[in-house]
This record gives structure tokens, sequence and C-alpha cells, in this order.
């Protein structure tokens, strides 16, 4: 993704973005269109939620919204 098509989402992105944030820091970009976290081993909302010092329940939410907007998939 563009970062032109990065900031137009902004918005739809809100809060989230400290989950795509947090993803794109433990990813290699080496496999573009998409990085792989962590080495592709998945994580947890609870996981996600413990690290960002949010709730799981809002760990999901920007999961979902992230999912929405095209910027992850799962």
């Amino acid at each position: 993704m563009r970062n032109e098509e990065f900031f137009q989402k902004r918005r739809v992105i809100g809060p989230a973005i400290h989950l795509i944030t947090m993803y794109w820091a433990a990813s290699k970009p080496e496999k573009l269109p998409w990085f792989v976290v962590v080495d592709g081993d998945p994580l947890t909302d609870e996981e996600v939620a413990a690290f960002l010092g949010v709730s799981p329940f809002t760990a999901a939410r920007w999961r979902q919204r992230l999912m929405e907007t095209g910027f992850v998939q799962a």
C-alpha cells in the first residue's frame, strides 16, 4: 500500500494505528505486498492486548478494523 492510500484511510483506521504499527515493527518486508508478522506465528488478541496495554476486546476490535480496511489479513 502506498503512503497516499494509507493517509487517505487514516480516519477509518483511527486508534488501530497502534496495532498496525506493532505489526509492522515485528515484520520483515521481503515478502511484498504482505509483510509476515512475527515470522508467521499467530498472535492472539490477548497477547496483543498485554503488549499494548489495552483490553482483549479493544485489540480484537482494532484487528477487525484493519481487516475490513484491507491493511491486514489473517
